[in-house]
């Protein structure tokens, strides 16, 4: 989201919210090539989409995956530059990222980082949807502009500005990945997914 790198990251073991929900354990496989993402100094996304009832909190999973940072590269040059521009410019006029990581420099609460939406201040208590992502190094997640929680909301606003080579690009994706929950099949047939 931003071109500017934070002075310091700091390190925690990758925390149970990034866990795989298939396997209730770290995720060891790149999506899409395979590769061991565990091993130190293996740079990674892992993002995660999820939908939870009212008044409850029961949450499920719609998609996950990890997906190693030379794919990553790879996906994105797939995009079209208009829409990978959009979002760049989505971000910078509604977030600063550079405040928030020096809020919450000190912080490795889940609670703290992953509390509210970054574009709305939603509380994720009061979402239906949102999505979840951070940036993982082997076995550690970083604590910069990532991790982070997007609401329904704001993909559905990402949605709007992608153009339809990117949206065609990201169907195709989609077919890489699997819903953990089988009963959540119609849902993730509906759900379009957006590259952090």
């Amino acid at each position: 989201m931003s071109d500017q790198q934070p002075e310091h990251i700091k390190f925690s073991a990758i925390p149970p919210e990034f866990y795989s929900d298939l396997t209730r354990e770290p995720f060891d496989s790149c999506v899409n090539c395979g590769k061991n993402l565990l091993i130190p100094g293996t740079l990674y996304i892992i993002e995660k989409a999820i939908v939870q009832t009212q008044p409850h909190q029961t949450k499920n999973t719609i998609f996950e995956y990890a997906m190693c940072f030379d794919c990553w590269e790879e996906t994105k040059k797939s995009l079209s530059a208009e829409s990978l521009q959009n979002i760049q410019e989505y971000f910078a006029q509604r977030v600063d990222f550079k405040n928030r990581i020096s809020d919450l420099k000190e912080e490795e609460s889940m609670d703290k980082w992953l509390g509210s939406c970054i574009v709305k201040g939603k509380d994720r208590s009061e979402l239906k949807e949102y999505q979840i992502a951070c940036q993982c190094d082997g076995p550690y997640m970083a604590y910069h502009f990532l991790p982070y929680l997007i609401s329904g909301e704001v993909m559905e606003e990402l949605m709007e500005l992608l153009s339809e080579q990117t949206l065609g690009e990201m169907d195709n994706f989609k077919k890489k990945l699997t819903a953990p929950d089988p009963d959540l099949e119609e849902l993730f047939d509906k759900k379009k997914i957006l590259m952090v």
